[in-house]
């Protein structure tokens, strides 16, 4: 979807683009290794020990399984919004061979 915005509305924006992309990039990584860093915390997770609790077990299935049902539901809500399709795309590349 990224490459089909940038080829919608202009070749020249592609360097600032790829650019913001990996600063967005870089700070979602960096909130969510804090959040997983900060829940691992709570749950009383050990990274030193070579077996967990079978309470600290439970929680990381928890873990996971709310992170990935919160990641698929934001996920909708901003996706919900993009409607470039197929046929936008084509007709696009379709005025730019005319030109």
């Amino acid at each position: 979807m990224f490459a089909d915005c940038i080829h919608k509305e202009s070749r020249e924006n592609t360097a600032s683009s790829a650019g913001f992309l990996t600063f967005c990039t870089k700070i979602s990584n960096a909130f969510i290794m804090f959040i997983v860093g900060v829940s691992l915390d709570l749950i009383g997770f050990r990274g030193g020990e070579s077996m967990q609790t079978v309470a600290v077990q439970n929680w990381l299935g928890w873990v996971l399984i709310i992170g990935v049902v919160t990641a698929s539901v934001v996920a909708i809500f901003i996706y919900s919004g993009y409607s470039y399709s197929k046929k936008d795309f084509e007709a696009s590349t379709e005025f730019e061979a005319g030109a």
